[in-house]
């Protein structure tokens, strides 16, 4: 008789775990699933990585309050996809939430990356601009000639962290479904893949040569 108590005591834990556990679950097993792993890998590679290399991170309150924001429309997304159900709310919620903790970790990734300190190869992109036909110091001088141009790349540059905010709104309430996934899931590749590139071949630069 004494080990029923103890039995409806595991039972009721077992309970609340798998209820704490199910909308994660949900979650997992959605059509988001492989941006949010990606974001998540990501994330905690660049942590496990950054402890590794001894980098500390110079100003921690903005990496705070991404987190805490991200965390709160991550917990938006998770709450309606599984009890509400309202889909554009939840797509919107995830999305702002990965894109607020993805560009982060994915910059830190060049700074992890130039810790392996390889010799610079900006000699060998030169010759390979060459044998393309392209100089850098020609376009730069037509383009600097035109200040209207410069000040669209500029203002171009600087809208980096608008442009996935106005493209997740849009694609959640008018796009087809999926576009946000497919998004994210292209930049995280070409992030990725550019990073392992510059890790091979670092470079300062065309104004380096």
């Amino acid at each position: 008789m004494s080990s029923l108590p103890n039995s409806a005591g595991a039972g009721g834990a077992r309970n609340v775990l798998n209820m704490l556990a199910r909308p994660l679950t949900i979650l997992l097993r959605a059509e988001d699933a492989v941006p949010i792993a990606l974001v998540a890998a990501i994330t905690f590679g660049g942590l496990l990585w950054n402890v590794h290399a001894g980098l500390v991170w110079t100003t921690p309150g903005p990496l705070i309050l991404v987190s805490i924001i991200a965390l709160v429309f991550l917990g938006m997304g998770t709450i309606f996809s599984t009890v509400f159900s309202n889909r554009i709310i939840a797509e919107l919620a995830i999305y702002l939430a990965l894109w607020a903790v993805f560009p982060i970790f994915g910059i830190r990734l060049s700074y992890l990356a130039a810790t392996l300190d390889l010799p610079l190869q900006d000699a060998l992109f030169a010759r390979l601009d060459a044998l393309l036909g392209f100089d850098w110091r020609t376009t730069a001088s037509i383009l600097w000639s035109n200040p209207l141009f410069i000040d669209v790349l500029i203002w171009s540059y600087r809208s980096n962290l608008v442009q996935p905010l106005i493209l997740v709104c849009a694609f959640a309430l008018f796009g087809p479904r999926g576009r946000n996934r497919e998004l994210l899931t292209a930049m995280i590749f070409a992030s990725v893949a550019t990073v392992a590139v510059f890790a091979v071949l670092p470079s300062f630069g065309p104004n380096e040569i």
